[in-house]
């Protein structure tokens, strides 16, 4: 608890810290006033695609759970996806929208070991699919001298990102050290990993709605772009600045994300020649409609919309029936 607690404060420090560098930079004055005129339906745009985010995302994170032998229902796991998205924005950490998904699935279904793992599959496929996309961003920018930072900048995330799936994928030659409990879960994880990723018809799946997802992040960010007046960058450049923002988020340094986004998404933008005060603003634009995507989840758990039928809760199958192998790829 003490360790929560202490890796929150610094979350929140950090955030503060870069929120108020960022404020330090720009013409507050100029910064209100541009966001002032910000017509309304760039704005309803980009909340209307940050909604079809989440439904792909609830349908990509069903397809994980059903090859994982947990099937959910497709209105459960979009209602649910759209609930935990309000609370991972509102609450610290920026977890604790996955940990209800979690429990509410293993409340109703058991198998917490899957469950917990089709959210992490959930989340790794994002990345790996925005590392993919990377790399024709990389060639674009490719002899460009002012994206040589921007080069270095993916080229460290990406790092990052492969030595954490690297990990992921090689634990199971962990078992040895089964004795020890962090290591015996890992394994678990990566049995399940090697189970999931060698079925090419579901990575074929996952990675066409994790497209998807992508390019209605892009055009989320085109929304916010074009509301303050940004229009002189193509299609390629802004995916370019999404791709940034999106992959500085992932970074467990800050409450959700905010500030490490905001900040790689003004710095592009201002490597592509876009002044910092209209910059901050697509910014800031960009974070609100971010924010309003808490308000259908919000919705959901208030209503208490986002519940598995009864009919899925009885069929229950017994952890002898699931495991029915001791093979290498099925023991978990």
């Amino acid at each position: 608890m003490k360790l929560i607690t202490v890796a929150f404060v610094l979350k929140t420090t950090a955030t503060l810290l870069i929120f108020a560098a960022l404020a330090y930079r720009v013409d507050l004055d100029g910064l209100a006033s541009t966001i002032r005129s910000v017509p309304a339906a760039p704005l309803f745009l980009g909340v209307l695609f940050g909604l079809l985010v989440m439904v792909a995302s609830g349908l990509r994170w069903r397809l994980i759970s059903g090859h994982l032998r947990v099937p959910l229902p497709a209105r459960f796991a979009v209602c649910g996806y759209m609930e935990s998205i309000c609370f991972n924005l509102i609450l610290p950490g920026a977890m604790a929208g996955d940990v209800l998904r979690v429990a509410k699935v293993t409340k109703a279904r058991g198998h917490l070991r899957r469950n917990l793992a089709a959210v992490l599959f959930d989340r790794a496929a994002n990345l790996i699919i925005l590392l993919i996309l990377c790399i024709p961003a990389s060639v674009f920018l490719w002899g460009r001298p002012e994206s040589r930072n921007l080069l270095m900048v993916l080229g460290f995330l990406g790092a990052l990102s492969l030595v954490a799936l690297c990990i992921l994928i090689f634990s199971s030659r962990l078992r040895r050290f089964r004795r020890h409990r962090f290591i015996r879960e890992l394994v678990y994880l990566s049995m399940m990993t090697s189970r999931l990723f060698s079925q090419s018809s579901v990575v074929c799946k996952v990675g066409l709605l994790s497209l998807c997802v992508q390019g209605l992040a892009i055009a989320m960010l085109t929304c916010a772009a074009v509301s303050v007046g940004i229009n002189e960058l193509s299609i390629l450049e802004l995916a370019i600045v999404t791709f940034l923002a999106l992959l500085a988020a992932a970074l467990p340094f800050t409450i959700a994300g905010f500030g490490l986004r905001e900040g790689a998404l003004i710095w592009t933008l201002e490597v592509y020649g876009i002044d910092p005060t209209r910059a901050s603003a697509a910014a800031v634009i960009f974070a609100a409609i971010l924010l309003l995507q808490a308000v259908p989840g919000f919705m959901i758990w208030v209503l208490g919309a986002a519940k598995i039928p009864q009919t899925y809760a009885n069929n229950r199958l017994p952890e002898s029936k699931v495991v029915t192998s001791r093979t290498k790829t099925s023991q978990y």
